[in-house]
């Protein structure tokens, strides 16, 4: 939207920096987002916030002047490499004060990120770039340059939010903003009209992230993917990464919390845990507990928008198993020759496994972690097989025996591929692996009623899963 100059100020014997909208051919929206960026910079005096000198119009486009940075934005410095705990945390309390500044007159930035903290007048080291890894118990160290005395300064506040009067972009009440890998859930999912001082407390545990570890927290190939992850995923610990602090990891798995009520409420109380940290003082954020821990990791979510795909699927093969099934009781208590069980089965498994391979088909692209589901599932009809082989063959039965007495077995193996899948991708389904091992304990006191069980576990199992991917289909526009 805006082109920045690099200008001499007559007079007064300094280079600034002249920011105007490119052309004047812009909407009312670049104006107002303009004049927006420039009222809320002058209404903050903080050292880590770029200071506005001067606001006016040329020949009908606005313009601002604004103090010169000669070190570039941080995202130039930092370059993805991880940096030491020590100098991530007293960058991270720099922007908190700056932001803190802002929060003090009701300011909300909303578009937190490296590239719009300036450098100046940075003091550049020499240090080694050399990666340790976790187990290492060393400092990290990057080529990044920078040191504890780089001077941070927030600058665009193009998408900013005044509290306490109209001042600030104009949304719709589902308009997304901001930068997708920084944005809070509140924001991923719309609802940048709710954004309070917790949002910004959001971006900055991402950036703190970022810079301890290299890497951000949700990542994605598209932007529904990163809305996904954001709104559904718990972050890896920084811990797992590299080696962080414990107490600097609360700090900053503090701030991703999903809930803003659960983060810090302002960007002041952030700097001020930061402060406590540097100076070796106990923090006020605390871990997660044990059972806390146990309930949001059922609660993750790591299916993408591929997922989406899957739900007419997921739903077909729900109607053919509770079918199917419900033919398989039919035939059992009429008394109907075991074969036509047998043929039943091989006609339920093939319309599954059609569905399957039709919808790879139909979606040839399929990611890493949607092989993963896939495998497991035909894996899991392929153990069916070598357990009742196993069975006939270790027990000696005369073939062909009455299947539902496998059942039981099967609903173990049904678990344990539930709970892989819970483990990594769907936090619930580790819900439903637990439901399946009760079953195979209840199984054998109602094995006459084995199908139906099945019947009605699969139906409302796959419908369910069904259902929800048409709605992540939908939200992601697949």
């Amino acid at each position: 939207m805006g082109i920045v100059y690099l200008a001499e100020q007559e007079g007064m014997n300094r280079r600034v920096a002249i920011k105007m909208i490119r052309d004047d051919t812009f909407s009312d929206q670049e104006r107002q987002r303009f004049q927006t960026e420039a009222r809320s910079i002058t209404n903050i005096e903080h050292p880590n916030v770029v200071r506005i000198y001067h606001i006016g119009e040329h020949e009908g486009r606005p313009f601002f002047v604004m103090e010169y940075c000669p070190s570039g934005s941080l995202s130039d410095h930092l370059k993805r490499q991880p940096q030491t705990p020590q100098l991530a945390a007293e960058m991270l309390l720099k922007m908190a004060q700056g932001v803190a500044a802002a929060h003090r007159v009701n300011i909300i930035h909303r578009d937190l990120k490296p590239a719009n903290m300036l450098v100046g007048n940075a003091e550049f080291g020499t240090w080694n770039s050399e990666l340790k890894t976790p187990s290492a118990v060393t400092d990290l160290r990057s080529d990044s340059g920078l040191t504890n005395a780089a001077i941070l300064k927030i600058t665009d506040f193009g998408l900013a939010k005044n509290l306490d009067s109209s001042l600030g972009v104009t949304t719709k009440s589902d308009a997304m903003m901001g930068t997708p890998s920084y944005m809070s859930p509140e924001q991923a999912t719309g609802k940048a009209k709710e954004a309070t001082k917790a949002t910004d407390v959001w971006s900055l545990g991402v950036i703190l992230y970022e810079t301890l570890t290299g890497s951000l927290p949700f990542v994605g190939s598209t932007v529904p993917e990163i809305v996904t992850r954001i709104t559904n995923d718990e972050p890896i610990p920084p811990s797992e990464r590299v080696n962080v602090p414990r107490d600097l990891e609360t700090i900053c798995l503090k701030c991703l919390r999903k809930e803003p009520t659960d983060r810090y409420p302002s960007a002041q109380e952030l700097a001020d845990d930061l402060r406590r940290y540097l100076d070796g003082e106990p923090i006020r954020a605390r871990p997660l507990g044990m059972f806390e821990g146990l309930w949001r990791s059922l609660l993750q979510n790591r299916l993408d928008a591929e997922f989406g795909n899957w739900g007419n699927t997921m739903l077909l093969m729900a109607t053919v198993v509770f079918l199917y099934h419900l033919v398989l009781h039919l035939l059992r208590e009429t008394g109907q020759e075991y074969w036509l069980r047998l043929l039943t089965h091989a006609l339920g498994v093939g319309l599954i496994l059609a569905l399957i391979q039709i919808n790879r088909l139909r979606v040839p692209r399929m990611n890493q972690l949607t092989k993963q589901v896939v495998t497991i599932i035909l894996a899991n009809f392929a153990a069916y097989g070598v357990i009742d082989l196993l069975v006939w063959q270790l027990t000696g039965r005369p073939w062909p025996f009455d299947d539902v007495q496998m059942y039981p077995y099967f609903f173990v193996l049904n678990g344990l591929c539930f709970c892989i899948m819970g483990s990594s991708h769907l936090g619930l389904l580790s819900g439903l692996g637990i439901l399946c091992w009760l079953l195979a304990l209840i199984l054998p006191l109602i094995l006459d009623y084995a199908y139906l069980v099945n019947a009605i576990f699969w139906a409302v199992t796959l419908g369910s899963l069904g259902f929800y991917f048409r709605r992540l289909s939908k939200n992601a526009g697949v």
